[in-house]
């Protein structure tokens, strides 16, 4: 929702520059910034949440070991250069 300010307020700061209304203007290129600082920060919170939320729901994953079988168990069996046995 924040472009619909941003886009506002940069509208109405053309048409202050366009008046001549310097003070306006100022004022109004200020509030434009301070909402994009504001888009940033949510949309940095958003990105972290949703990584933070995939990271959790995804499952744990041992690269090398066969279904059923444990990290060490892979592990000794590759080192072997063996298949490991599930189970």
């Amino acid at each position: 929702m924040t472009r619909y300010g941003i886009t506002e307020c940069h509208t109405a700061g053309v048409c202050a520059k366009a008046l001549g209304a310097k003070g306006d203007q100022a004022k109004l290129k200020t509030d434009t910034k301070e909402i994009h600082g504001g888009n940033a920060c949510m949309s940095t919170l958003a990105d972290t949440s949703a990584t933070l939320k995939a990271k959790a729901e995804q499952p744990t994953v041992r690269v090398g070991a066969a279904p059923g079988t444990t990290l060490p168990t892979a592990k000794r069996a590759a080192d072997q250069g063996r298949r490991p046995k599930p189970g």
